[in-house]
């Protein structure tokens, strides 16, 4: 092991959430998209991939023609919330109740730090941001969700950048700009759209303290995985289906948003935010020094 190298425990799922998108766009029907139909497919790929539900499936899938699996009633109740919840945050620009003030900064900047990066430079905006929660003080649950989030949003880039790459039309195309320029410069915010639904995702089960040892903590332990997928493959699959654009900021939308990021100069430099070359974030008896890193800008 290199001095200094930090491994992400979810990089095996980088292909799961690729092979969602896959997935998605081969089983989206053929007339208007509606969001119900986007859950179903969603949902149904969790089943394929997790082995849930009916392997006939009963889904109306028009790409792939073999339709979408049926992941029964029990499974309907603990799966298809999820990605309403996740939207309807998203699309409000919230953050999750059960944000910690440390936890709502790291996600501000690791956003903004996304949107600011060129495509090219991303992967290792992503791979020092990976370092950044290694050794945060963060627990270890709160780390999980972050890794979790740099995963998809790692795999997202990948994907749409190849996507749009392309010489030969996708499965996509249709879905995207005609001009190719527009979709690049979008890959960014494609990206973000990713890491911000995953982090609502796993909040969907995960309660506002994960310390005590009970049953609903372990759901949220466990279970943060599948409900990650859920709202990263819905919300980036929906923002470009549905063209889903985010609320401007405002105090009544992030009423759990510390004070201090108010002042914060979000699109210039230098950042009111920054007190001697660090971040000053909201402290219980005022402002207190925060993240040190280059790119931790406290935007969401």
């Amino acid at each position: 092991m290199k001095k200094g190298m930090n491994y992400n425990p979810y990089e095996f799922l980088s292909t799961t959430f690729s092979s969602g998108l896959d997935y998605i766009v081969s089983n989206l029907p053929a007339g208007p998209i509606k969001l119900s139909d986007l859950n179903t497919i969603v949902t149904g790929y969790i089943a394929t991939a997790y082995n849930l539900g009916s392997s006939s499936g009963s889904g109306s899938g028009s790409g792939s023609g073999s339709g979408v699996p049926n992941i029964g009633p029990v499974g309907q109740a603990l799966l298809s919330p999820i990605l309403p919840n996740v939207a309807n945050n998203y699309i409000n620009n919230t953050i999750p109740s059960n944000f910690t003030t440390e936890k709502q900064i790291l996600s501000f900047s690791i956003v903004r730090g996304i949107r600011k990066n060129s495509v090219e430079s991303l992967g290792n905006f992503m791979q020092e941001m990976l370092q950044a929660v290694a050794q945060s003080n963060l627990s270890d649950d709160d780390k999980s969700s972050f890794y979790l989030a740099l995963t998809m949003a790692w795999s997202s880039l990948n994907y749409w950048t190849n996507i749009v790459s392309s010489a030969i039309p996708t499965a996509w195309s249709p879905y995207l700009n005609t001009n190719q320029a527009v979709n690049y410069a979008n890959i960014p915010f494609w990206v973000s759209s990713t890491f911000k639904s995953s982090l609502g995702g796993f909040s969907q089960v995960q309660t506002p303290t994960m310390l005590p040892s009970n049953l609903i903590n372990y759901i949220g332990k466990s279970a943060g995985e599948v409900s990650t997928l859920i709202g990263s493959l819905g919300v980036t699959s929906g923002k470009i289906l549905f063209q889903w654009a985010e609320r401007p900021y405002s105090p009544d939308s992030q009423p759990n948003r510390p004070k201090a990021m108010d002042n914060c100069n979000c699109d210039n430099e230098p950042d009111p935010c920054m007190q001697n070359g660090n971040y000053i974030v909201s402290g219980g008896g005022g402002p207190t020094v925060g993240m040190t890193n280059r790119y931790l800008m406290m935007c969401w």
